[in-house]
Parts: structure tokens; sequence; C-alpha cells
């Protein structure tokens, strides 16, 4: 029974940030483009042709949707990271894996018509990885302040800017984001640890 709930807490993690990241894309991509998608492709069949002016309020619309759900589930009640936060790691653990599989056979994974120099794969496979070790330890075992919230919205927003440009440099700033939590959060533990020694050291004497 345990095993079974721990799957399935781990699906609902891994769905939510999946759910969240194509919300923030879909958003993204309506903001950018409001002339409108390519003909034919999935856009827009999806949107159709409607104003600028529309189409933009929609994409501003899921932006504000995905960062309101963002804010709304990456905690528990007592403000540790919740099951997607926890269940990030894993994903762009499956991104790391895809962007060494590039790295090694020239093209992007299941799509061979699509290629990619080593450099770029390499490049990516790098930040990938980086924001899978960051993920996993910048949130660890502790409560999540206004600096971690902030870093998680850039974070996603980021990944999924850069996943709809085929570009690495979204995903730079958000594993910038990412290390930018990990370091607030120790430089403000040294200081209250500091602060602690301190006051003991006082009633000491």
């Amino acid at each position: 029974m345990s095993r079974t709930k721990s799957v399935l807490w781990w699906a609902t993690g891994w769905i939510t940030g999946i759910f969240v990241i194509m919300l923030i894309m879909a958003g993204l991509f309506l903001v950018s483009n409001p002339a409108g998608a390519a003909p034919g492709s999935v856009w827009q069949r999806a949107i159709g042709n409607l104003p600028q002016a529309v189409t933009i309020a929609i994409g501003c619309i899921l932006l504000a949707v995905g960062v309101v759900v963002i804010m709304t589930t990456m905690t528990l009640k007592d403000g540790t990271a919740s099951r997607w936060v926890k269940a990030l790691p894993g994903v762009l653990g499956v991104a790391t894996f895809n962007a060494l599989n590039s790295l090694i056979n020239g093209h992007v994974t299941n799509l061979p018509s699509k290629t990619i120099s080593r450099a770029d794969a390499l490049v990516m496979t790098l930040l990938f990885l980086g924001s899978t070790i960051g993920s996993a330890v910048a949130f660890r075992g502790r409560s999540l302040n206004w600096v971690d919230r902030a870093a998680l919205v850039a974070f996603v927003i980021s990944v999924g800017w850069s996943m709809l440009v085929d570009s690495a440099t979204g995903l730079a700033v958000g594993l910038c984001c990412l290390l930018f939590a990990w370091a607030f959060d120790r430089v403000k533990r040294r200081g209250q640890n500091s602060r602690f020694r301190s006051q003991l050291h006082v009633k000491a004497h």
C-alpha cells in the first residue's frame, strides 16, 4: 500500500510539473507570436486566426494561470517543497538523458530529421545536469522562502522559453536562478548560525 502511494505521489508531481511547463510554453508562445502560428501547425489549429490583441490576452492569461499554479502548489502546509518540486530533479534527469542521447547521436531524441551540433548538445547536457543537481539540493529538507518561490517561478518560465525557442539561454538563466536560491539560503543560514554563536558567547560571559 505504501509503495502504491509512493508511486502515485511521484506520478502526481511529474504530471503537475509537465502541465505547468506546457501551460507556460503556451502562454509564452501566444505572447511572443501574436501574429499567429504557422499554417497547419498544432498551435494554429488550437487558436485559429484570432486578432493579435486577443492572442496576447490569452497568452497573458495562460501565463498568469501558470504562475498561480506554481505559487499555490510549490509548498505543503508546513512550508516544505511539494510533490512537483521534489519530482523536478527526476523530470530534469530525463531531460539530461535525452540531451546526452542527442550528443551521442547528433540529432534530437525521437526526431532523427532534426539534427543538432555536438557543441549545442553538450551545452544542453551540462545545463540540464546542473539544473538536475541544483533542483535536488537547493530546496531539500527546509521550508521555502520568498527567494525560493521567485526562483522556482523564474526557473519554470526560463525552461519553458528555452524549450519553445530551442535555445540554451533560457535554461542557463533558470540554472542561475536555482544557484541564487541555494546561495541565498546558505548565506542566510550562516548568518543565523553566527548570531546564535554570538548569543551563546555573550551568555557564557
